[in-house]
């Protein structure tokens, strides 16, 4: 079995026992320069550092790995850190460590998927690279390093100058390396300082040059770390809490700093059309105002959805970019077009856009031509675990050998089940210096015992395209392991719900239903829950789901109510659930058997408005408003658009709504409104006059005249004692009036009355005729 070890970045590598050797050079592989090992004899206990000097030519560097074969013969794998110098280190442990260990190979693997693999016989002189353990033990020291202070030589310096950062630290084998971070705590700025050098005093110097185009404000530290040559690690970041006092900072002035990202004017490609495995070249016109441009990346896609990236590119005397890049050999015939750029100026301000919507008429696109192109996904020949017998709650160690005639295998995800299907397990595989996908599965808690086996592989070549396989017992390669898992508390129950509630009771279209759900399971916990709401008629079903378990146990759920939901009170129809031993249990839920103890959603989603009230006739006299109206909707009354009163209708839409007596004349404007909000059209009615004038007041009376006051604009009537009209007259607008009728007998009584407008008529007057004297 094979054994990692665990790498560190070192900032700087001790540089001892350097061996050159000559590499096997392709153009299109990654190769590497020169290692070193130092020492090469350790004591027990002692690191052993290894540094590769490994570059790529057209590609990014991602990974490198040494292979050594031990005193007892077993592989070991050093995984390196990069780029550039990748660097790396073994610390024997046991005394069974102790001999000689042989560089066997050397595994390079670059960001357009080359690899490369040099074995011990293609390596110039690879004794060189062995290294020794001594059958001795050194004394270990575990104790990091302290920063005790950080100091500015300024108070304060101007942005494009330079200051002198002092950081006071100590150890007991000695402090080695110190790097920090700084930033801005009022705007934009953020740097490092890595090039610490030790002076004869103990401290920590170096020169921090200003960032010219930065923010003005206090700048701090914002991390600090330091190394001792044990490889113990001193860590502090500003976030861990208070600032410590013996930590300074400084004020950093500029009265012009670069506040603007970098703009895209135009991109074009030199070649129209390109075979896969050929270079274009890309043409990018690119400004920044101040700073100066730092980083230009270019992300190109396909009608396909295939991607590739220009993130290397110079400037040329005309202040244009240039970049080249190579096709890969998975590209379909396409047609390739800018997807997104990404700019960031020297100052650090940064954008980035996206052109999938709208294409500008300034970016160029480029035709690539595969003659030989995949259309044929990855084979998976084999499943291996490296372990026949597995407890719940461990992992195995899987390795599956797939390939893929042209374009490559990309990714692999296989997925596990138990027995019967209850316990279920997934994991996404990685490619190792041997060409097969390697990763780890790890078997739930209280999961299903018994044999377990592949389900399913999803694997993907470079070219897009993909093997989506699933297995059962019918149909199970005979090259496909299996192994057993072992679990003495198999938990066989599923969760049971206690209840469900909506966070907010009513929500209208294009919101969201956010409800909560409690569940509860004897053994284990659940680990996906799914609830399906159904609408008032049974028509409409909305559903939501979620695997995430908060740490009070509870699952909370969001579901998207569209414009077009039902109108009406929504209830949870059907929850389906499972924990993580793969118990799945579903429940359904009917409006006649409806838990006490779950909520229910009301989707406002009403945009029909009622039809305007129905309202009786109000008089001057009246403080009652009646009529008709949607049932149950708010019946509302104003007067020159002031509120003035409201009501609810009942079931059967009547209303009375109380207001204060109204003169006659006024407009009164009556709306109702449902339950959804929407208003009806107003019905307005005028106050009608239901009050008598005053009875008049007779100041003259002859045989043949009567005179007074009464109401202005009234009729004043002349009556006889049968109630016949004798003579009428309007009263003048200031209430005077003059009746002139047939002449009276002497002693005769005549009755005298006023009537409005409305034909609301006073009490009568009694009046005796007698000759005038």
């Amino acid at each position: 079995m094979k054994r990692k070890f665990s790498s560190l970045f070192l900032m700087a590598v001790l540089m001892f026992s350097i061996f050159p050797f000559t590499s096997f050079a392709n153009e299109d592989y990654p190769i590497y320069e020169s290692l070193s090992v130092s020492p090469q004899e350790a004591k027990i206990n002692e690191q052993v550092w290894f540094d590769l000097y490994a570059l790529d030519s057209a590609y990014f560097m991602l990974e490198a790995r040494l292979t050594y074969l031990s005193p007892n013969g077993d592989k070991r794998v050093v995984e390196l850190s990069g780029p550039d110098h990748w660097t790396g280190h073994f610390t024997a442990t046991s005394f069974d460590e102790v001999g000689t260990w042989q560089l066997q190979s050397i595994y390079l693997y670059d960001d357009s998927y080359n690899s490369s693999t040099f074995t011990r016989e293609q390596i110039d002189q690879p004794e060189n690279y062995d290294f020794t353990i001594l059958n001795e033990v050194k004394e270990v020291d575990v104790t990091a390093p302290t920063v005790d202070a950080i100091t500015f030589e300024k108070e304060q310096v101007q942005a494009g100058d330079f200051t002198k950062i002092t950081v006071s630290a100590s150890d007991d084998t000695g402090v080695e390396w110190i790097t920090l971070g700084l930033y801005n705590t009022a705007g934009r700025g953020y740097d490092y300082v890595t090039d610490f050098v030790k002076t004869e005093d103990g401290t920590f110097e170096a020169t921090w040059w200003v960032p010219q185009y930065t923010d003005p404000g206090e700048w701090k530290v914002d991390w600090v770390y330091a190394g001792d040559v044990a490889g113990n690690q001193y860590n502090w970041d500003d976030y861990m809490g208070e600032y410590p006092d013996s930590f300074g900072t400084i004020q950093v002035l500029n009265d012009s700093p670069d506040t603007t990202p970098p703009t895209i004017s135009g991109i074009q490609f030199l070649n129209e059309s390109v075979n896969t495995g050929q270079e274009n070249t890309i043409l990018i016109k690119a400004e920044d105002d101040l700073s100066g441009i730092n980083i230009l990346y270019v992300g190109l896609t396909n009608e396909f959805g295939q991607t590739f990236s220009v993130d290397s590119s110079y400037q040329n005397e005309d202040g244009t970019w240039t970049g080249s890049f190579v096709i890969p050999s998975y590209i379909k015939n396409s047609t390739f077009k800018v997807l997104n750029v990404i700019t960031q100026d020297h100052a650090g301000n940064s954008d980035q856009l996206f052109y999938e919507e709208e294409y500008p008429s300034e970016f160029g696109t480029f035709n690539v031509v595969n003659d030989n192109e995949d259309a044929i996904p990855p084979v998976v020949q084999s499943v291996m675990f490296e372990r026949d017998l597995v407890m719940a709650e461990e992992s195995n160690v899987v390795r599956i050998e797939a390939t893929d005639e042209n374009s490559g295998v990309e990714s692999i995800e296989i997925f596990l089940t138990s027995p019967t299907g209850k316990g279920k397990t997934n994991s996404y595989l990685y490619p190792d210096e041997e060409g097969n996908f390697v990763g780890e599965v790890y078997i739930p808690p209280f999961t299903e015992p018994g044999e377990w086996r592949v389900s399913q592989i999803i694997a993907k070549d470079f070219a897009g395209n993909v093997l989506d396989a699933a297995y059962s017992a019918e149909n199970y390669p005979e090259s496909f392991d299996t192994f057993m898992v072992e679990n003495s508390v198999f938990d066989e129950t599923p969760a049971t719900i206690d209840k469900v509630v909506f966070q907010k009771a009513e929500v209208k279209g294009n919101e969201e239903a956010q409800l909560t759900v409690y569940a509860e399971d004897t053994q284990t916990v659940p680990a996906f829950v799914e609830v399906e709401l159904v609408s008032p008629s049974g028509e409409q079903t909305l559903a939501g789901s979620t695997d995430y378990l908060d740490e009070s146990g509870l699952m909370h759920i969001t579901i998207p109510v569209p414009d077009d939901a039902e109108h009406g009170e929504w209830i949870v129809k059907r929850i389906w659930i499972f924990d993580l031993a793969g118990n799945e249990a579903t429940y359904t839920y009917s409006a006649d058997d409806y838990p006490a103890d779950f909520g229910k959603l009301l989707v406002n989603n009403d945009t029909v408005a009622p039809n305007a009230p129905f309202v009786d006739e109000v008089s001057d006299k009246d403080t009652m408003v009646n009529g008709t109206a949607e049932p149950l909707s708010t019946v509302a009354i104003s007067v020159n658009g002031e509120w003035l009163a409201e009501g609810q209708a009942a079931e059967n839409g009547i209303f009375t709504v109380e207001i204060p007596v109204q003169k006659a004349g006024t407009e009164l404007e009556v709306t109702a409104t449902d339950v959804a909000g929407n208003q009806s059209e107003a019905t307005a009615v005028t106050v009608t006059d239901k009050t008598a004038p005053e009875a008049p007041v007779v100041t003259k009376v002859t045989k043949e005249t009567v005179a007074g006051t009464a109401e202005a604009g009234s009729i004043v009537y002349i009556k006889d004692a049968d109630g016949n009209v004798v003579a009428s007259a309007a009263a003048d607008k200031k209430g005077n009036f003059l009746v002139n009728m047939e002449k009276q007998k002497n002693h005769a009584v005549i009755y005298v009355s006023a009537a409005d407008l409305a034909r609301n008529e006073s009490e009568k007057v009694e009046i005796f005729v007698k000759e005038a004297r």
